[in-house]
């Protein structure tokens, strides 16, 4: 357990990280964004994790539709960049 741990964020952990609520990042997950459901409990590598958060750096008050407009913009760069 000691490995998944050094490995993973839980929800809680990741919440806590991007200053959203345990719900906001479940929906996250949910919605492909970040997480892998594992034995039934979402798990949030730390690696990507850490790069999502590099470039979702939420202000205001709708801060999650932010987070996810800063997320699919860096998605369609990388996209362009790999072809």
């Amino acid at each position: 357990m000691t490995q998944l741990t050094d490995q993973y964020y839980t929800i809680e952990q990741a919440a806590l990280r991007l200053d959203q609520t345990s719900r906001q990042v479940r929906n996250l997950c949910k919605s492909g964004y970040i997480g892998e459901l594992i034995a039934g409990v979402w798990l949030i590598n730390r690696r990507e994790f850490e790069k999502f958060k590099a470039i979702v750096r939420p202000e205001g008050t709708n801060r999650v539709r932010l987070m996810l407009e800063a997320w699919r913009a860096s998605q369609k760069g990388s996209k362009s960049c790999e072809t």
